[in-house]
């Protein structure tokens, strides 16, 4: 398990129904249903919301991954609405294989998925209301990684990558197991089981160090604790005989390092201060020891967790009534307003 599962905390509530005193923003925005194909033969299907009255103006496409999945989210629908308050379209599709989007409904790699962001990229572009010259990519979590692919195989006008750490998703994943075990309050003792078994079951396995045997007589011990959902990983009865098949073996290596160096467009590069799910601090110490770029922009949103929310505790648990607790970072949203503002200043 990687990144993927993670986007399931970044939802946020889902807006109120609108209560007999509510009237709508004083600006209209035009929603256009919008297919087009993958380099491979599918049929993709998006929303574009383009503020009403614009002409050759920017854009933004809204980069899937697999957790995710459709078009139709909240985290989506919030971005709708900023980005176009903004004066930028915005283009959101449904993942391959899901929604009304053609595919096998298996997950999807990170090459695919990135090339299908371009392609979204591509489809706008020839929109009336889009300046091709002026779309740019925005994602969180893996599709914060993706964002930065698709920048690399074509020439957007700006990448917009929150949340996604420049380690590989293995040393991701250890991190998120054990802060989670630890931050819900099992102790470090069993943060630090959860994290000896993560590595005998998702890392020594998959690159032949240890049998399926082992793996499985590991899982054993710890599958019937509490704390074991906390450090995604499989069931005994859940290991794939065959492990090239699992998606985990093409991606636990990936390098997010080659493709945020690879950017040429300008990056704004959004990590939050009190991030349980990824290694910040270690993604910083590696931006330090790179070579600096005039087009990075790195910002450290004080006090936002993964999802660019204040949590009123580490790894705060989503419930029923509240997805995805806390209130939202609004310095995020400051912060990426200023700067696609500079941008769109720059351009004019």
């Amino acid at each position: 398990m990687s990144v993927i599962r993670l986007l399931l905390i970044v939802l946020w509530p889902l807006p109120a129904l609108a209560a007999e005193w509510s009237v709508p923003a004083n600006w209209d925005v035009d929603t256009y249903e919008l297919n087009f194909r993958s380099d491979d033969g599918l049929k993709l299907a998006g929303s574009l919301h383009v503020p009403s009255g614009t002409a050759d103006g920017p854009a933004v496409v809204l980069v899937q991954q697999a957790g995710i999945q459709l078009r139709d989210v909240a985290i989506f629908d919030q971005l709708v609405a900023t980005f176009t308050a903004a004066g930028y379209s915005v283009f959101a599709y449904d993942l391959r294989g899901h929604g009304e989007s053609e595919g096998t409904g298996e997950r999807p790699r990170f090459g695919a998925m990135a090339a299908d962001a371009v392609a979204a990229k591509r489809a706008i572009a020839a929109h009336d209301a889009i300046d091709g010259s002026r779309v740019g990519y925005w994602g969180i979590s893996q599709s914060g990684w993706l964002a930065m692919k698709a920048a690399t195989l074509s020439d957007p006008a700006f990448v917009i990558s929150v949340s996604a750490p420049l380690t590989t998703p293995l040393e991701q994943m250890e991190f998120l197991a054990h802060n989670y075990v630890l931050a819900r309050g099992f102790g470090e003792e069993a943060a630090e089981q959860a994290l000896r078994t993560r590595r005998i079951v998702m890392d020594d396995l998959f690159r032949g160090k240890a049998t399926r045997e082992e793996a499985i007589a590991a899982l054993e011990v710890v599958q019937d604790e509490p704390w074991f959902e906390l450090a995604f990983m499989p069931r005994a009865e859940d290991i794939p005989e065959d492990l090239s098949a699992s998606p985990w073996v093409h991606e636990m290596d990936f390098d997010p390092v080659v493709h945020f160096e690879g950017v040429d467009a300008p990056l704004l590069f959004v990590l939050g201060g009190e991030d349980v799910d990824i290694p910040v601090a270690r993604t910083l110490e590696i931006i330090d020891g790179l070579e600096q770029a005039d087009n990075r922009h790195v910002v450290v949103i004080p006090g936002a967790n993964h999802g660019m929310r204040i949590p009123s505790k580490p790894a705060e648990p989503p419930d029923e009534d509240d997805p995805q607790p806390g209130s939202n970072a609004a310095t995020y949203f400051f912060v990426m307003g200023e700067w696609l503002g500079r941008l769109d200043a720059q351009a004019r």
